[in-house]
């Protein structure tokens, strides 16, 4: 790559708040400076600060600039739905560096598509978009029906701005994701398939405790459509099967009213020396308590394609899931556990069974590390990169 002909990346995160950062935007920051890319990151004034401390010394190689009027992250999903929409409102006045070769937006909801949409019109640059998943009718989804249907009109007109899209990489295999993107507009040249990845090697250096802390943990959003109330409802269960089970950790965060809602529901049953609430965490701490327990319990009722699930394997833990379609048909039977949906009584037993069978769970560990290998950021980042090099050179030919 000619210096004089560097190419820029600019990376659209107003969706991230600042206690879900990190999971891709790292690795894919890491690579593409790298790679010889110079890197802008347009984020909320609200995530700046713990982006710089995620970023370390890397922080010194990137451009950061921030969007106007986002000094706010609001918890209540009502009020961060409404900051959505001020960031789409806001998007048409905000400029970017003329240099910038490429617009890369994170996710597919609306506050990281429309602004690229507005980036692509106005510059004519290249716009690549991710998505990692599709939102359901509020009718096919727990919790509120007001705000799954904003989120679900919200991912509607996502969908219709994508049609401007240069490539859009899909990171889930799941054919419902390409499915509900060619119905509604975008060609099916644009969709390439992409992945979610772990940073495995790093994940293997880190030690394991001689004893497990913890019997067992979840990690994600503390959400009721993650499951969380019913895994208090399965933990009772265990607790019960074996009186001297440990704890259950939930790693995660999630807005005031569903915390408040699991810490009730916690007391209501008895649980409060059995449950622990750790908050979120990440990376060297993150891996250390997942290695620190022996099953991680993932009762998700909707989910595309989840990292968390993966770094649990790379972490040796064996895993127990509801018969999500991304469970059933991509991962391995003897890696992972499959209970029906909502069947609280068939996953405790699953739980109880793994926990009392230290030699099945040493064997899908084992298992589980090898088939968690094949997720690998670096590798995935590479084969982004070689299409949006080809793309370029398609649409913007060097001289």
């Amino acid at each position: 790559m000619r210096k004089k002909n560097k190419r820029s990346l600019l990376i659209v995160d107003l969706s991230t708040s600042s206690r879900t950062a990190g999971a891709r935007i790292i690795p894919l920051v890491d690579y593409f400076v790298k790679s010889g890319y110079q890197v802008y990151l347009l984020i909320n004034q609200a995530t700046k600060k713990h982006y710089f401390e995620l970023f370390g010394s890397l922080a010194k190689k990137i451009t950061v600039e921030t969007f106007p009027f986002s000094k706010n992250f609001p918890g209540g999903k009502f009020l961060l739905g409404l900051e959505y929409l001020k960031r789409v409102i806001i998007s048409p006045f905000v400029r970017i560096n003329k240099k910038i070769n490429v617009i890369y937006s994170l996710t597919g909801i609306i506050c990281d598509v429309f602004p690229s949409f507005i980036f692509k019109l106005r510059t004519k640059k290249i716009w690549v978009a991710n998505i990692d998943n599709i939102e359901a009718p509020p009718s096919q989804k727990p919790g509120s029906y007001l705000v799954n249907l904003f989120s679900f009109l919200g991912f509607r007109f996502s969908l219709f701005f994508l049609r401007w899209a240069d490539l859009v990489f899909v990171t889930t295999p799941l054919k419902e994701v390409e499915t509900t993107l060619i119905k509604g507009g975008i060609s099916p040249e644009k969709i390439v398939l992409s992945n979610n990845g772990i940073p495995f090697d790093y994940i293997q250096k880190i030690k394991e405790p001689q004893k497990p802390v913890y019997s067992a943990i979840f990690m994600g959003r503390i959400h009721q459509g993650k499951g969380v109330f019913d895994l208090v409802k399965i933990w009772k269960k265990v607790v019960r099967k074996i009186s001297s089970v440990g704890r259950l950790v939930f790693l995660g965060t999630g807005d005031k009213e569903t915390i408040t809602k699991l810490k009730n529901l916690i007391r209501k049953n008895k649980l409060t020396t059995k449950i622990t609430l750790a908050g979120f965490m990440e990376g060297k701490a993150k891996y250390q308590i997942l290695k620190s327990s022996q099953v991680f319990l993932y009762p998700s009722y909707y989910d595309a394609n989840p990292i968390s699930t993966v770094e649990a394997l790379a972490c040796g833990l064996p895993v127990v899931v509801y018969d999500l379609p991304i469970f059933i048909e991509h991962y391995p039977r003897d890696i992972i556990e499959i209970v029906p949906k909502g069947d609280i009584n068939k996953f405790s037993e699953k739980a109880f069974a793994l926990l009392n069978d230290p030699k099945k769970r040493r064997a899908m560990a084992e298992r589980g590390k090898k088939w968690a290998k094949g997720f690998n950021w670096e590798e995935i980042f590479r084969k982004q990169e070689k299409i949006i090099t080809r793309l370029l050179k398609k649409k913007c030919p060097e001289k």
